[in-house]
């Protein structure tokens, strides 16, 4: 090497070196004289959380978008299908959207469901998640999460700023922290792409709630005409999510908390106003979800219901305009049957004429036993031991039945 040019080398770059620092210096000190925060790197430390907002319009995977949903549309023609997967993880959420070969995944089941919602993805197809979304950091939403986190590259980790003294949440943080993710906050109004559909935040509202439920990360997933709203285990904060000023009309609704009667509440199914809603719980869980209260409010807006517990993983597809379902077990055959509704319960989403045929029901009856006045859910196992000659199937409303003198299970009802 020319020692001289070396020199000259070495000279140049610490000029710009030194003119760099003092750029960044001036940038500092007119940051604290104008009392803005300033970030010079743009960017954190590995396991850092961090806080992506950008109004520049709808975002590309790089951050968050502009604020509010965008206006949906039916397309012209029908889109590519995008699916959405309320995947069987028993007493817990996990759902898969995948829209256009890119895949988000919103919560992962409980802690012993991790390896099976792994498999699930694989079986998908997956290799990588443009997005898993956290909803609140509960075991039965998190659990599966650090196996996630763990097995697929995920370009972006949203949950809220909410954190939980338990080694659940320990785990989900000392995998981000191996794998350089960070915790990007959800801001209501920001809208991310996934392939030619959209989200957009709903929730958490506000950041004093007390029960980590009322911190879930609500988001409406947009796919041409075609919408579905995520409100996670939301019970008060329900309130806060119907006053945030933002379209909430949707085609599909994922019950909140599993069917509780203290969440779907009416204002909230009023502002959604879906056709469909799909309770995810475990069969005969100990918390008795989906509670009646929930079922009634439901069927009294002629509310379609599909269950995990009563049906398996449950799919929905959409080409942007229409709806078509696809359930892992059939309401009728309770015995790991696998049935595909492929002909039928097809649907035009909000505004289209009805062409539902064959819907599959299932809150609507309930068994009968004539002789003892109780009325149960389908699947509860006091069912079995009804006898012939006493059992009936009434698709009479709770109140109707409770008017006859008949009183609810309390193995299976509330």
């Amino acid at each position: 090497m020319n020692l001289k040019s070396g020199i000259n080398r070495n000279y140049i770059k610490n000029v710009i070196n030194k003119t760099a620092a003092l750029i960044l210096s001036l940038f500092f000190i007119i940051g604290m004289m104008t009392g803005c925060d300033t970030d010079i790197s743009g960017t954190g430390n590995a396991g850092e959380t961090q806080n992506e907002s950008s109004a520049s319009g709808i975002n590309d995977g790089s951050g968050a978008g502009s604020i509010g949903r965008p206006k949906t549309e039916f397309p012209a023609e029908p889109m590519d299908t995008a699916e959405v997967h309320f995947i069987d993880v028993g007493q817990g959420d996990s759902t898969l959207i995948i829209a256009n070969d890119e895949a988000m995944l919103i919560d992962c089941g409980d802690n012993d469901k991790g390896m099976s919602v792994r498999r699930y993805l694989e079986k998908q197809g997956i290799e990588e998640l443009e997005y898993v979304i956290g909803t609140h950091p509960d075991a039965d939403h998190i659990g599966g999460m650090d196996v996630v986190l763990y097995n697929f590259y995920c370009d972006k980790v949203i949950m809220p700023d909410c954190e939980a003294e338990t080694e659940t949440y320990d785990d989900v943080i000392k995998t981000m922290q191996n794998k350089s993710y960070r915790i990007t906050y959800p801001q209501v109004g920001d809208t991310y792409t996934l392939g030619s559909g959209s989200f957009t935040i709903i929730a958490p509202n506000r950041d004093d709630y007390i029960d980590r439920n009322d911190y879930s990360v609500g988001i409406i997933f947009d796919y041409g005409g075609t919408s579905f709203a995520f409100t996670g285990d939301a019970e008060d904060a329900e309130a806060d999510i119907v006053e945030n000023g933002i379209d909430l009309s949707a085609d599909v609704f994922k019950a909140g908390h599993h069917g509780s009667k203290t969440s779907s509440g009416k204002a909230l199914l009023d502002a959604i106003n879906p056709r469909y809603t799909v309770i995810s719980c475990g069969a005969g869980n100990k918390y008795e979800h989906p509670h009646n209260e929930a079922l009634e409010r439901f069927a009294e807006r002629s509310i379609k219901v599909y269950r995990t517990d009563a049906q398996g993983t449950v799919i929905a597809y959409t080409d942007g305009i229409n709806i078509t379902w696809e359930c892992e077990k059939s309401v009728a055959d309770m015995q790991n049957t696998v049935t595909k509704v492929q002909d039928g319960d097809t649907a035009q989403s909000s505004g289209n004429t009805d062409q539902i045929q064959n819907p599959v029901q299932v809150s609507s009856s309930y068994i009968l036993n004539t002789n003892t006045k109780k009325y149960h859910l389908p699947y509860c196992g006091s069912v079995k031991q009804i006898s012939v000659k006493n059992k009936e199937e009434s698709s009479l409303t709770a109140a109707e039945l409770e008017a006859q003198g008949y009183e609810p299970c309390r193995n299976c009802l509330k």
